[in-house]
């Protein structure tokens, strides 16, 4: 009877035990679901914050590097941060600004050059037109009329960048002309 009483017991604890590891493992795995939901929720929630504080940033950044490459150097990026991506974009104006200054200066530096260019082929134009007609002119007393022609359609030919030349006269009843003269490149 005792030890029928202790088997009883034994027995009673035994299914005790069982109900007891049946609701401790229901337990453990509910716990263990509900864990993984928050650490599912926790990393989904960190994405879409690292989604919202970084990559949209860096893709915002990105897109306007390429704003700014595409020939738009008044371009610049809006500084609204105050972190790590805020001091690249303060970076990146100040880097559009010093480029679109040198470019600036350069576009009008190559502007400035062409135009002491041409300015410089028009005084040496003008220079070469005064020295002609100047030497004409000290030696206009030693020519001949033939020859002071001559020479003069010459100058204006070379003055006036032209291949050909020629000098024709109204005659004296003023209803046709003579031919004078064509100049020495003309006539070769």
């Amino acid at each position: 009877s005792r030890s029928q009483h202790n088997a009883s017991l034994a027995s009673q604890l035994a299914k005790l035990s069982i109900k007891e590891m049946s609701a401790a493992t229901e337990k453990a795995l509910w716990l263990v679901g509900s864990l993984i939901i928050v650490l599912c929720v926790f990393i989904f929630g960190v994405w879409g914050l690292w989604g919202w504080l970084v990559a949209r940033p860096i893709r915002t950044l990105r897109d306007s590097i390429t704003r700014f490459s595409v020939d738009n150097l008044d371009y610049r990026l809006p500084q609204v941060r105050h972190d790590e991506i805020g001091d690249v974009a303060k970076s990146f104006n100040q880097m559009a600004e010093k480029l679109q200054y040198t470019t600036t200066s350069k576009d009008k530096l190559v502007t400035e050059v062409a135009e002491r260019q041409r300015i410089q082929k028009v005084i040496v134009r003008d220079d070469k037109r005064l020295n002609m007609l100047l030497n004409l002119n000290r030696e206009v007393h030693s020519l001949t009329e033939r020859e002071l022609c001559d020479k003069s359609l010459d100058i204006a030919v070379e003055v006036t960048d032209s291949l050909i030349g020629y000098l024709h006269m109204v005659n004296d009843d003023q209803e046709t002309i003579n031919l004078v003269t064509w100049n020495k490149a003309a006539l070769a």
